[in-house]
């Protein structure tokens, strides 16, 4: 609501609400006779020659800034900025208009702008703590932390009984984690009695991040002395959660139930809390004491489902679920009522559950997944290409990976060419997603097409340079051909990089430096690649290759023997049924 000014002109008054509510007439009125002349016709006072130029200029000053108030108002930034620079003209002594600027270019994005505006201002206004608050807060949001500090010291130097800006200079330190400096201003701060208490919160905020865990309980229970919150008791407990002092968590969580029984946050801590401890029993009974006095008491019930759902109790989980539903329909309780009747085998019940969960609903997709994986169980591949084709026939549905689910049943049924209309569609609806040129790309590789897979797999890379699975994927193509040897190992290195812990991933650094003719490095690697991946055959067998090198007979023929009782006797098998003969001879 805007400040109701008197205009004076002359003796004449007018009330600016008159003059907003006029607004439309009275800048017709400036547009045809000016800022500077009125006609005492219209009951306006006809100015002096002598002091006429003072008041149209202030005037015209205040009609252009209700013109740029009102264009603020509405939003119109371009043309209130462009207002004010007009009334600025009229009265450049207006500083009820030059604060407007800086403020209106920050909303503007115009930063640098301000900045230049608000330097301007305390020039000539030094002791200007307004002004000097403001660019030091411009100075953050630019990340220009060293020259806000300058302000916020220079605010103090000029105002040092006001220690507020020690408090703001202080939350800078902690943020730039500059511990002592915060410390220092802080504790500067305590001698004001106004600012004592948001000061001590600063310091037990700044001895938590510095783990100084005992300090920062003094500060905060000092703080706490000042003024008693439950907001600064919840502070407090994150102290006692890194200390793992879980009775004195839940000693405050009662003190402010004490006070206040209807406090939903602290009965939601002591369930957190109470979880964190596996403590299931008295999360369910704090549940059950939060649904009284909770506005939102179905929430609750389904954080009580979940609970029965985690501890395995489906029977109750179930009883709560069909009471929701039952009362009103909530999507989630659907979902979670299908998820604990397929858990339960029930397979019908749970898909009859899924068939009321609509496009709109937030569980929908979810939903879909659950419903393929019933129907895959059931061994319905039909069903779920119906399904599946129906779900991607709308546009607010679709998804790349759902596209891929579709392709992949498609496969099992040996479908190909359906296969690969289905990526092709795809890639046309999501022509920069790595995740689908890969999975396509595996596609190709399983159709017996591993030329094209190569090229698709590069583009992978192409399109997401640490994609772990597609370097190894061409790393260790061009190690098996036994070609481009040294990028295959910086492919491949990099991948190792990116997951550690992939035991495949491993095998296929070992195989390049077998390739390399580097045996011992090979033999390190495919040791910790058969220690991450299990006994897959293809680890077995290129370990065997490489204890072969390295002339451990007997090492090779057991990884060999392992690999054949893996591969079985036909296909790739026989290969390694010919390794063991040839080693036999």
């Amino acid at each position: 609501m805007l400040n109701l000014k008197i205009i004076q002109l002359d003796q004449n008054q007018f009330h600016l609400n008159i003059l907003h509510t006029l607004f439309i007439p009275v800048v017709l009125l400036f547009t045809l006779c000016g800022c500077a002349t009125f006609s005492s016709t219209n009951n306006f006072a006809v100015f002096d020659q002598d002091d006429q130029v003072e008041e149209s200029d202030s005037g015209c000053a205040y009609f252009y800034f209700l013109w740029g108030n009102h264009a603020e108002r509405e939003q119109d930034y371009e043309e209130a900025l462009e207002a004010y620079e007009k009334a600025l003209i009229c009265d450049p002594e207006a500083d009820y208009i030059a604060g407007k600027m800086p403020v209106l270019l920050l909303r503007m994005n115009r930063n640098e702008e301000a900045v230049v505006w608000l330097r301007q201002d305390i020039a000539e206004k030094p002791d200007s703590s307004g002004s000097r608050m403001l660019l030091a807060k411009v100075y953050m949001r630019l990340s220009r932390f060293d020259e806000a500090v300058e302000q916020y010291r220079l605010l103090y130097s000029h105002h040092p009984e006001d220690k507020s800006s020690l408090l703001m200079l202080g939350e800078l330190y902690l943020h730039l984690k500059r511990f002592d400096d915060a410390e220092k201003v802080l504790s500067e701060a305590l001698i004001s009695d106004d600012q004592k208490y948001p000061a001590l919160v600063l310091l037990g905020r700044l001895y938590l991040v510095r783990k100084a865990y005992d300090k920062a309980l003094a500060s905060y229970y000092k703080a706490l002395d000042e003024n008693w919150s439950a907001e600064l008791l919840y502070e407090i407990t994150e102290v006692y959660y890194r200390q793992e002092k879980f009775d004195k968590i839940e000693q405050i969580y009662r003190d402010i139930l004490e006070k206040d029984a209807s406090d939903e946050n602290s009965r939601a801590g002591l369930i957190h809390l109470y979880l964190l401890q596996d403590k299931e029993e008295e999360a369910l009974r704090e549940l059950q004491e939060l649904k009284e006095i909770s506005r939102d008491p179905g929430r609750v019930d389904l954080a009580i489902a979940r609970l029965y759902i985690k501890g395995k109790n489906f029977k109750r989980a179930t009883s709560v679920l069909q009471m929701i539903v039952e009362a009103e329909e909530v999507s989630e309780a659907r979902y979670l009522l299908a998820v604990v009747l397929y858990q339960q085998d029930l397979l019908e019940e749970a898909l009859t559950q899924l068939s009321f969960i609509k496009e709109d609903d937030r569980e929908y997709l979810d939903a879909v997944y659950l419903q393929i994986r019933i129907l895959r169980a059931k061994n319905e591949i039909d069903k779920c290409i119906v399904l599946l084709s129906k779900i991607l026939d709308s546009k607010k549905s679709q998804k790349a990976e759902l596209f891929v689910l579709l392709a992949s049943f498609y496969l099992q049924q040996e479908k190909q060419g359906e296969a690969q209309k289905v990526f092709q569609r795809s890639i046309k609806l999501y022509p920069a997603d790595p995740e689908l040129f890969y999975e396509y790309a595996l596609f190709l590789d399983n159709t017996g097409k591993v030329e094209e897979a190569m090229e698709t797999m590069k583009k992978v890379i192409g399109m997401k340079p640490d994609h772990a699975a597609a370097l190894n994927y061409v790393g260790y193509m061009w190690a098996d051909k036994n070609v481009y040897l040294e990028k295959a190992l910086e492919y491949i290195k990099k991948a190792v990089e990116i997951k550690p812990k992939n035991g495949y991933i491993r095998d296929s650094l070992g195989w390049v430096y077998f390739r390399l003719g580097m045996v011992q490095d090979a033999v390190r690697e495919l040791e910790e690649a058969l220690r991450l991946g299990d006994d897959d055959p293809a680890i077995l067998e290129h370990l065997g290759d490489a204890y072969q090198a390295m002339d451990r007979t007997d090492d090779a023929l057991k990884m060999y023997q392992k690999a054949i009782e893996l591969y079985g006797e036909e296909g790739h098998g026989k290969e390694v049924l010919e390794k063991i003969r040839a080693m036999e001879k």
